[in-house]
């Protein structure tokens, strides 16, 4: 996971809003733009919890897998291979030769 790089400048709240209002008005950012990070921001807070909400309810259940001594069973998550079309698998087979 990439570290987060410690932003040299210390905002608060209120002069982040105020930069913010500033940049859609220069045309520099979309309002679209600022919907759809606010957008992501909350799915990524209600992805969090529901993980964490998962996480302490699965406490007690590992709890006794431990005692038991049996390791969790834990399986790959599949991924789908996208399909291509005939075209683009000849380009691929004539690229390999």
């Amino acid at each position: 996971m990439a570290r987060r790089r410690r932003s040299a400048l210390a905002l608060s709240a209120e002069h982040a809003q105020q930069a913010l209002a500033i940049l859609v008005q220069e045309g520099k950012v979309k309002v679209s733009e600022v919907r759809k990070a606010l957008q992501r921001r909350e799915r990524l807070i209600r992805a969090l919890r529901t993980s964490l909400a998962a996480l302490e309810q699965g406490v007690g259940s590992l709890g006794k897998r431990f005692a038991k001594r049996e390791a969790p069973t834990t399986r790959k998550a599949s991924r789908r291979r996208p399909r291509i079309s005939a075209a683009t698998r000849k380009k691929y087979q004539a690229q390999g030769r």
